[in-house]
Parts: C-alpha cells; structure tokens; sequence
C-alpha cells in the first residue's frame, strides 16, 4: 500500500510513503482548527439540505437528496480549499550504493610479464580465452582484455549492484574520472556498460607500452578521490593496480582516510628475475686523492649467480657531451650475489680535473624483465683546488705540531693551504715566514677563503669581537667548519663570554680547570659508527686497536651538558656531567650549526695515536674530519658565489630549483646598486644546445632562487653571471626519461594485501577479479525524508472541483430544474 501511495504521488520505483497526515496551513485554521473546517463543512451541508428540501420542492426526494449531496460536496471542498490543505509523511528511498573503480595506469603497469604457462593460462581463461595480444603481454593488455570481455564483464556484473564510478590515475596526485558509455539493449534487453570503450580509454589498445605515468602513487591518488568525490554513499573501491608504490603519502594512511573496504586486484608477479644497481659518489673529489664509490646491487631470484661490474669515468665537455680523453675504466669486479642486497666499494683515483660522468653497469641477465635499472650514472667534478686551513693557537703544542706536519704534506692542503696564527710567536717571524698570518682578523675577502678553522686553548681577551663575528658568520652562513681543540691552559671556558661559546655543541663548565685526578681510557659511543672521521683503519678490528692506541689520557675539560641536538662521539668512561649526574661527560662531539658544522675536543691529546703507528690512524683521523669540514661546501673564493641545484638528476617535466649564493669581495651580500635589473641572469643550456635565458630572483640577502621545467632528456647546465667578475658559474644536472616504475618488475603483494586488510577489503588475483562481483555484498542505503505535498493547487482537486460543478448543473437540466 505504501509503495502504491508513493506511486499516485509521482515517486520513483522502490520509493514508499508512511505516516501519510493532512494538515490545514490557512491561517484562520490555526485558532480551532479542525473545529472550524467541521462546523463549517456541517453549516453548508445544512444549507444544501436546506436549499433543495424547501426553495426546490416538486422533485422526487431521492433527486434532490443527489443534489443536496452533490451542493454540499462541492461547498465543502471549496472550503477546504481555503483552509489550504497538506500532505505530510515520510518518503523511504532504497538508492544503489556507489562502488569506484580505479585503475592504475602508470609506467610500470607497460612492463611485459614474463609468466609461467600455468600463470598465463589463467590470465587467459580469466579474459575468455582470446588475449589481444600474442606472447608476453603488458599488466595494461591484459587489464584491457579483461574489460573488453564480451561475456561475464566485471563491469557489466558490478553495474547491476552498484552505481558505478571509475577513474585512472597516472600523475603524482591526479585521478581522471572515465566517462561510462553504455551499449543499447535489444528488445526485452537493458543497456549495459561498454567496457571495450572503458579499455581504450586506459590507453590505446594497439601500443600495450602506452602507460606514461612516472611513478605510482597511489596514497595521492586516493587522497585526491577523497578531496574531489562525495563519498556518502560509497561502499567501497576496487584498485587494479601492481601496487608498485614509489612516491607521495602511504598509501595505508590515505585508504584508511577514505574509510570504506577496499578490494585489490594485483597484476605482476611476486617474484621476478631482476638484477638493479644504485651508485654512490661524492659529488666534489680532490684530484690525485683516494676517493671511495659505493654500488648496491639489488638482486631477485638470482641467488648464487656471478655477475660482473664495471664502472666506467668518462670525460665531460662543457657543452655536456663526451671529452677527447678516453674514458677510464674504474674497476671491473666480479660479484657472487648472496643477499638481497650487496655492496661493494670501489676505490678511485682521479689522475685529471674536469668534470667526469661516473657510471656502473651490470650486463643484462638472462630472464630480467625490467633492464632499465642495471645502470646508474653520477656526475661527479674532479678539482685540482686546495683545501685552506687556518689553525689559531696560542702557543705551539704537540697538537699544533703535529697538526701542522700532517696537513703541510697533504695533497689535499699542502704548504699552500695551511696557515696558522700563533699569538705568542715572535713579530718577526709572522712577518717573514708565509706559514704564520700576521693578524687575527685579516680582510673579509682573505678571511673567508679559508675551508676549515682550528680554534686552540686561547684566552677570551685576545679573541676580538670582530673574530668571533666573523667566525660565527664562517660556519652558519657560509658552511665552513670549526674545530675547537680544548687546551690545559686557559680551556673552552673561555669562550662561554664570546658569540662561539653559543656555536658548541657542549656547554663547558665555568672557570673551568683540567681534570687530572688519574689517567683514563675514552669510550666510543654508539653513535660514533655513523661518523666517517671517527672509522679509523680498514676492519673492524684495525678500527678498535687504532683507538686503543691513543692510550690513556691524563686530563680532560669538564663540561656542564652537552647542547640539544649535538651528537656525542667519544666520552669518559667514568665521570658523568653535573647537570643530571647521569650523561656521560663529552670528549668529544658535534653539532650542525646553520650551514656548517662544529667539532669540540675536550682535549688536545689526540696526537698520542702516533705511539705505535706513527702518522697511520693520527693522519686518518683528522685527514678524515678536514674532508667532512671542508669538501661539503665550495672551496676558497668560490664561497662567494655559488650555484646550486636541489638535485643531481631529475625525471621529464620536473622542476629544477636553482638557488645561486651571490656575495661581493668583501664576502658581503650583493646589494641591488651591484645587481642588473630583474635578478641575477642565467642561462639554461639544453641537451641539443639551445639556450634559453631566465632572471633569477632575489630571495633575500645573499640568496637567489628561481625554478626551472626540464622537459628534455639529456644533460643540462645552468649558467649564471657573476655581477662582480662577469664570469659564468655553472651547474650540471641529467634529466632520464626512464622512470622510477622501471626499478623493479615485481609487484608489491605486501602492500595489496596491507590495503585489503587493514580497510576491511580482500585481496584478489588478476585470474579471480570476476568472482568479485559475486563476493561483495551491496547494503542498500535507505533515505528518510519528511515530505510537505499541497493538495489545494493541485490538478487532481481542480479536476474534481469542475466535475461537481458539472455534474450538478448536467443533472439539474436532466430533472427539468431552472
């Protein structure tokens, strides 16, 4: 009865009207209501009586009975009219759930499988037998041949139960919704979707390599259905995917967001055989220097197979392309692969300075479906620079001594590079002997050439303002490095009443005084692993008996605390700080400030190393710091203008970030009188040749930024001018078109799965997506909603109105009635 109410009143199929009430909103009725409408309808039906009983006599009783009634019906319906009659009830509406399909149309979803014959015949019974293509097809193909199924269609099946919605993505954090078109039902036949149509819409069916999205990132794509589709009646999703995360947000966080099951149909193979490789190498090498290559070999399934390695220095122009001089051949090595992943580090040498390409390759393995990743290319520049360092002591030490040995004969630093200003030595030395600087605050333009600073046990009185303001400005603004070496004399407390004393990454103790109540072994700390400089000989073994070495140590400086987010790398085996008589006191420790980095000794008794091994582990050790301090930034007087980008290299249609640091002679920002108008000009020379120049905008003192799209593959510079030379300085970066999804070829079954359970979904093989329609449960979502109708406007009561007023008139010229 209720659906057949919702019907008379125009409802769609499956609607149902319950607690149907008429109300009266005419205001008159609000005072009495109903009593008035009663009274009222009874005093016309007593005048109708009354009417036709005594002014219409003549006629049989029955006649006028009929006219009385029909008098009344339509006086009292008028009435009602008046009183403005409506119709109040709730309509129930049962609607189809929402289910979203999305596909994942990204790069790796064009990797042809190669599948066992049992895996393919699945595949193939799974999309009715015919697979489009012949051979090892793509996860896309075999996407599409599912969907074009003519007989048993997913889509066609779930469309039955659920209003659908489906969706691509193959960007970072876009998802493309796919308009459904549907094939015309014959006779007693409804409309169906068109999958085919679908299909072709994933990409074009006769290139089954048509899948263009860098990477997969699925988190961002379920984030953005979110953002951009109303999900009140969703129900769930299915995910066709390989499930090969690699950018944006986590993907279990973003499905759990959406808060609906999500079923996951997994393309690919969980296992392949694949063989990748990644390189690592510092950027900056010091010509004639030993510098050390890092190669992880990432192997699957591939246990026991010896491959070769071959890493390979190329020469580079400056135009990009391939120097004159022959490529040099790095290493080759052959690697049994055991574990997952193996490591092997090669050792280099370069013997010429330039730019140079560094690349290492593995040949393809028999059985490798994806052979992007078994090369990997670094561009690294070779200098023929030095290292300056400037070492402030007060009076010479063992430290100072040795120090100053070691480094005088590095190749790295050398005679030219080392200088020291020792306040006790006599004037007439500093004036005649290159190695001593004459002053402790030398001009901005000499002062900031130097790499890397040795603060010794110097007094507060004969460190100026000036020094201390310029050797903070070293370190946090121009990334130089500065090692303070505690001595017995005056110590580091001296320095707590300068802007240094805030640059330690330990708080000293006041006024305080060398600790020698008895001899003591320093204790590494655990963090100390994961500083280069504190690894010292080549085992672990040769590791520990190097600082065993140093021996024990008479006497060190206490301090108070170390500072938050310092890092303490040696400490007293003993003796604890006073803050919390609980941390360990620190030996010694480093901290990150602004740019660069300070290193703090607590003790200047490291040159106790030598007993044994003579300059073996001491070299080590501070040869090792000095490259930390030094080589993370550029060298002398190439601090004052420095190009940079945010990568090395960089996929098609990125965004490069170029920040140039621009100082005048004196190491000074550059002020807008020095600049052209619009910026800093720079040039974009492109892997054909072709420049294009772009204006890079002032930030803020010192600093220039600008992006720049990359939309070609190849090797690009950016050159910017110098205001103060007119020189270009110049940087390098590789633009791949290979993608993040060639890395690896297997999907990621840890992930579908994780996305399936922890949303209440299940996961699916690509052979038994059909039986997802069957599976999944549709919950029809009902809709209550109160509904006002107005009677008294309506066609239905005019009609019935007109038909009393008819009927009476009609019957009154049959009866002969004027």
């Amino acid at each position: 009865m209720n659906e057949l109410l919702g019907k008379l009143l125009g409802y769609e199929a499956g609607s149902s009207v319950e607690s149907p009430e008429i109300d009266f909103t005419a205001p008159w009725t609000e005072i009495g209501g109903g009593a008035w409408i009663f009274f009222g309808c009874l005093a016309l039906v007593l005048i109708s009586l009354l009417y036709y009983f005594r002014w219409q006599s003549g006629k049989k009783p029955m006649v006028r009975i009929v006219l009385a009634v029909t008098r009344a019906a339509l006086l009292c319906l008028l009435l009602l009219i008046l009183a403005e009659p409506v119709l109040k009830h709730k309509l129930t509406t049962t609607e189809e759930p929402d289910l979203w399909l999305v596909f994942d149309c990204s790069d790796s979803m064009g990797i042809p499988d190669v599948l066992s014959p049992t895996v393919r015949q699945k595949y193939v019974n799974a999309v009715g037998g015919k697979p489009a293509g012949q051979g090892d097809q793509s996860r896309a193909q075999w996407l599409r041949d599912l969907l074009s199924k003519p007989d048993s269609n997913i889509l066609q099946a779930l469309d039955e139960k659920y209003q659908l919605k489906v969706f691509k993505f193959n960007r970072q954090a876009e998802v493309d919704q796919i308009k459904l078109e549907m094939i015309p039902g014959t006779e007693g036949e409804v409309e169906k979707i068109d999958g085919a149509k679908v299909a072709t819409m994933l990409g074009r069916p006769e290139d089954v390599t048509d899948q263009h999205g860098k990477v997969t990132a699925i988190g961002a794509a379920l984030d953005d259905l979110g953002r951009k589709h109303g999900k009140s009646n969703l129900q769930g999703i299915v995910l066709f995917s390989d499930f090969g995360q690699n950018s944006g947000p986590a993907a279990e966080e973003a499905a759990t967001r959406l808060g609906v099951p999500i079923y996951t149909v997994g393309l690919g193979p969980d296992n392949v055989k694949d063989l990748g490789l990644s390189l690592q190498a510092p950027l900056l090498m010091k010509k004639a220097e030993k510098s050390t290559l890092a190669i992880n070999l990432r192997q699957s399934d591939m246990d026991d197979r010896n491959v070769t390695v071959k890493v390979v220095a190329t020469p580079i122009n400056a135009d990009g392309s391939p120097g004159s001089a022959a490529k040099q051949v790095v290493q080759e090595k052959v690697v049994k692969l055991t574990d997952e992943v193996t490591t092997i580090d090669v050792t280099y040498t370069p013997e010429i300075a330039g730019r140079f390409m560094i690349s290492a390759e593995v040949d393809p393995q028999e059985g490798e479906v994806v052979t992007d990743n078994n090369q990997a290319q670094r561009e690294v520049t070779i200098q023929d620079d030095f290292l300056r360092l400037l070492y402030v002591e007060y009076e010479p030490t063992w430290e100072w001594r040795f120090i100053k040995e070691v480094f005088y004969r590095d190749k790295l630093v050398g005679e030219r590079g080392f200088r020291t200003f020792l306040r006790s030595a006599d004037p007439k030395v500093r004036h005649s002997n290159d190695l001593f600087l004459q002053t402790l605050t030398p001009a901005r333009s000499e002062f900031f050439q130097n790499d890397v600073i040795f603060l010794g046990d110097m007094p507060a009185s004969t460190l100026s303002s000036r020094f201390c303001e310029m050797v903070k400005e070293f370190v946090g603004r121009f990334g130089g490095g500065l090692v303070v070496i505690s001595g017995p004399r005056f110590g580091p407390s001296q320095l707590l009443s300068t802007p240094i004393g805030d640059m330690l990454p330990v708080i000293p103790e006041q006024n305080s005084r060398p600790r020698a109540k008895r001899e003591f072994k320093p204790r590494l700390t655990e963090d100390a692993a994961s500083i280069p400089f504190m690894q010292l000989g080549d085992s672990p073994q040769e590791h520990l008996r190097a600082w065993n070495n140093l021996g024990f140590v008479p006497w060190y400086h206490g301090a108070l605390r170390p500072r938050p987010l310092s890092t303490v790398l040696l400490e007293h085996p003993t003796e604890v700080c006073a803050s919390d008589g609980q941390t360990p006191q620190p030996l010694i420790a480093i901290r990150r400030y602004g740019k660069g980095e300070v290193i703090y000794l607590g003790f200047n008794e490291t040159w106790r190393m030598r007993r044994k091994y003579g300059e073996l582990y001491y070299r080590q050790f501070w040869g090792q710091m000095i490259h930390r301090l030094g080589l993370s930034h550029a060298l002398g007087s190439q601090k004052r203008f420095v190009v940079n980008t945010d990568r090395q290299g960089y996929q098609e249609e990125d965004r490069v970030l170029l920040t140039v640091e621009a100082y005048n002679k004196d190491f000074e920002p550059l002020d807008e009188n020095a600049l052209p108008p619009g910026g800093l000009l720079a040039q974009h020379i492109l892997p054909g040749g072709a420049m294009d120049e772009i204006w890079v905008a002032n930030l803020r003192d010192g600093m220039f930024e600008t992006e720049v799209q990359v939309l070609e593959e190849g090797e690009h510079t950016l050159k910017v001018r110098d205001p103060e030379t007119g020189e270009f300085n110049e940087v390098t970066f590789r633009v791949a078109a290979t993608s993040a999804e060639r890395r690896s070829g297997k999907r990621n079954r840890v992930l579908q799965d994780k996305l399936a359970v922890s949303t209440g979904g299940e996961s699916y093989e690509f052979d038994t997506a059909n039986t997802i329609a069957t599976r999944i449960k549709p919950r029809p979502n009902q809709l209550v909603e109160m509904k006002i109708r107005v009677l008294w406007n309506t066609w239905p009561v005019f009609v019935l109105v007109v038909l009393l007023m008819l009927g009476e008139w009609l019957f009154r010229k049959l009866v002969n009635l004027p």
